[in-house]
């Protein structure tokens, strides 16, 4: 049941819009574009959210595979090795 109506105030008095100025509410967004906005920023933020928590564990899990595999240890044990054998070449000048 509706009981009350809105109009514009220049419809009820035409000769206002020059003493008060434009209306005020008439760029207002309607609030059903408000809720889907906010709606959207929200899934929007979920999803952020998500992919930041699989990529953090896939981060996670890298690491741990790599400090399992010791790779800067062999790294460190080969460039060593190279170095070593290089200095005991009899091309070394």
């Amino acid at each position: 049941m509706l009981l009350v109506k809105a109009s514009h105030i220049t419809e009820t008095c035409p000769d206002i819009t020059g003493a008060v100025g434009k209306d005020l509410f008439s760029k207002l967004i309607p609030l059903s574009v408000h809720e889907a906005a906010s709606q959207y920023s929200e899934e929007k933020a979920k999803l952020l959210r998500n992919n930041s928590e699989l990529i953090q564990n896939a981060d996670n899990l890298m690491k741990e595979t790599l400090d399992s595999l010791e790779i800067s240890k062999l790294l460190t044990e080969v460039f060593f090795f190279f170095s070593e054998k290089r200095k005991s070449s009899p091309t070394n000048h």
